[in-house]
């Protein structure tokens, strides 16, 4: 698992939750 992917999950459900 890449840690870069991760965090541009995150990025993404974060904007998708705003």
């Amino acid at each position: 698992m890449r840690n870069g992917d991760f965090a541009t999950k995150l990025h993404i459900i974060k904007l998708r939750r705003n």
